[in-house]
């Protein structure tokens, strides 16, 4: 894939990476297990995006207990422009940063955010132009206090139930849109 996307789910197959299914498969599990684990750590997570977070990149930009973005960086999740389907979370982390009819301009349309609308909409907590240079400073914020289990206990019950929908399933749902995007362009 050259990074470009193409503008409509025409050119999906020539852009596309061709791998077989269960590396395809696993790529995009470890991605959603690699999300889940960003959400639900008991430990604060940051998540520096300074370039373009599309897609799972985005949902991991999402994840974070503070996602810093670049002000010209662009939040997009374009697969519903592609014809490829949607994974449930990134519907669910966008509803629990912010509001459902967000999750469905973005998801629906494929409407991109830069950094600056992320942080007035609430996807993302500050500007990268903005963040403090030390990291130990930046966590420290992010969990005050002096019991960091008082606060992992306060995470878990605040995202006890945004992840609902099994990783298998998603993945299940996904791939089946691939394959349909997919023959829909050899009909044309």
């Amino acid at each position: 894939m050259d990074g470009h996307l193409p503008s409509s789910k025409s050119g999906l197959s020539e852009r596309c990476v061709h791998r077989p299914d269960t590396e395809l498969r696993q790529a995009f599990a470890d991605f959603l297990h690699l999300g889940r684990v960003v959400f639900t750590a008991p430990v604060p997570v940051a998540v520096l995006a300074k370039g373009h977070a599309v897609g799972v990149g985005a949902t991991l930009v999402l994840a974070a207990d503070q996602a810093i973005i670049a002000a010209r960086a662009k939040l997009r999740f374009p697969e519903t422009m592609l014809g490829i389907g949607l994974f449930a979370d990134m519907a669910a982390m966008i509803g629990h940063r912010a509001t459902g009819r967000l999750a469905e301009r973005m998801l629906m349309r494929a409407e991109p955010l830069t950094g600056t609308q992320a942080v007035n909409c609430g996807l993302a907590d500050s500007l990268a132009e903005d963040a403090p240079d030390d990291a130990e400073e930046l966590i420290a914020k992010l969990a005050p206090g002096p019991s960091r289990l008082a606060w992992a206990q306060a995470k878990g019950l605040c995202r006890a139930n945004v992840l609902r929908v099994p990783i298998e399933d998603q993945l299940d749902s996904f791939l089946r849109h691939w394959e349909i995007a997919l023959a829909a362009e050899d009909i044309f």
